[in-house]
């Protein structure tokens, strides 16, 4: 079992790669609010796999890591194949949404961005976990001290296109001039 985000990362390192603790919290498998996330959680797993806990554990991996750890270096396949430098560092990958929410900068408890995608998704730093039942708490894949919000609204870009359908005639050129006229 691997989740995407790990998948290059583990060809890159040239084996398999553990799970970031800012994805494997979208798996609900994690211990969220305890030790850095850094262990699953065994209820969870025994909720999944009730005759073959072991297994589960076994399938999932090398464990967990933080976001920003170095792995190793790159496969000596690589270094030969392409040139890279052998000596080139292999850190943890995540997920888009955690990804997103460091490559934008976001911090501080508080921050927040929005996503307008296929689906709309808005995330946000904050400084303690609330979990609830509108939306996911993820690990902070660059400040493990912090978690990370996270909504999201599937098929955002349906409803976007119904509205320009609506009332732009479906043209893309007349929604962004109303947008640009809108205070």
């Amino acid at each position: 079992i691997s989740l995407v985000s790990s998948a290059m990362c583990s060809i890159l390192l040239g084996a398999y790669a553990p799970v970031d603790t800012s994805d494997a919290s979208g798996t609900n498998l994690n211990q969220l609010q305890e030790q850095g996330g850094l262990t699953w959680f065994a209820p969870a797993l025994a909720a999944v796999a009730p005759q073959d806990v072991a297994g589960l554990r076994r399938r999932l991996g090398p464990g967990l890591c933080a976001g920003h750890q170095v792995l190793g270096t790159v496969a000596p396949y690589f270094a030969t194949r392409y040139g890279m430098a052998d000596s080139c560092l292999i850190v943890a990958w995540s997920g888009d949404n955690p990804c997103s929410l460091a490559g934008l900068g976001l911090q501080e408890p508080g921050d927040v961005a929005v996503s307008l995608g296929t689906s709309d998704t808005m995330f946000a730093v904050m400084g303690r976990a609330s979990p609830g039942e509108d939306g996911m708490v993820l690990r902070n894949p660059v400040d493990p001290a912090s978690y990370m919000g996270m909504l999201v609204f599937k098929n955002g870009a349906l409803s976007r296109e119904q509205v320009c359908k609506e009332h732009c005639d479906g043209q893309w050129e007349r929604w962004e001039k109303m947008l640009a006229e809108t205070p």
